[in-house]
């Protein structure tokens, strides 16, 4: 008979330049060691969200179960009653033991494990007296949390690797080349973002301009490819330039 995957509490992880400060990442992270932004574009993924703010419960579950978690259990309050996050730790005191619990509890997103706590506004896991646990907020719901496989880290959470600027080389040889040989490149911002003029003064629309009347490029590879063009036609009207 297989043992249960132990579930544990961590602190919240904000990652420098990939953090999302609200609850639902907050508890995610705290519950898979992944980062807040990690988090944050798994919700966006299983939501259809572009930015998240807010976590709706189907949304927070959808992103728990593509990470390994699953509900244990579910305890709602009676109609008409919803008792203060006090009073539901009071009441369970010695129950909790060491397992894992989500609440929703005053519109926010928290975790409790025996006496510990921790959510997107204590970031560590502190316990159950600290300030910063609003024990007056009203609890909506509590679920009782598991991961009978272990926790994981989906692909959808996992920040996109950069892609190589393939434009970079060709931009850096065109303006070497363009600054040896005279060769003119300008932006031309009015036609367009990447719309550039590229010419030479000694040749610009004469008959021996390779590009005359065909200036505007829109790539860098095309903008090298027209003054490697210019080169070659420097280079071979000065071997043929009397002495």
């Amino acid at each position: 008979m297989s043992r249960a995957v132990a579930l544990k509490l961590r602190p919240v992880s904000h990652p420098k330049g990939d953090a999302n400060r609200y609850c639902g990442p907050s508890v995610i992270s705290a519950l898979t060691g992944m980062g807040t932004g990690e988090a944050a574009r798994l919700i966006r993924a299983v939501s259809g969200k572009t930015a998240v703010k807010g976590t709706s419960v189907p949304a927070l579950w959808k992103a728990l179960r593509r990470c390994g978690i699953e509900s244990a259990g579910r305890w709602v309050p009676p109609s008409g009653e919803k008792p203060t996050l006090a009073a539901w730790l009071a009441t369970t005191a010695g129950d909790r033991g060491g397992r894992v619990f989500l609440i929703l509890a005053g519109n926010h997103w928290q975790l409790v494990s025996g006496n510990r706590f921790v959510c997107g506004q204590t970031g560590e896991i502190v316990g159950l007296d600290h300030p910063k646990v609003k024990r007056r907020r009203r609890v909506e719901t509590v679920w009782t949390l598991t991961t009978p496989l272990g926790v994981s880290v989906p692909a959808e959470a996992r920040k996109p690797k950069a892609k190589p600027d393939v434009a970079r080389p060709a931009r850096a040889t065109a303006k070497a080349l363009a600054a040896k040989w005279g060769v003119e490149i300008d932006l031309h911002r009015d036609i367009g973002p990447d719309c550039w003029f590229v010419s030479h003064p000694d040749l610009d629309d004469e008959p021996t301009d390779p590009f005359a009347g065909d200036h505007y490029v829109h790539d860098w590879e095309g903008v090298l490819f027209r003054v490697q063009s210019y080169v070659r036609t420097i280079q071979a009207l000065r071997e043929i330039a009397p002495a």
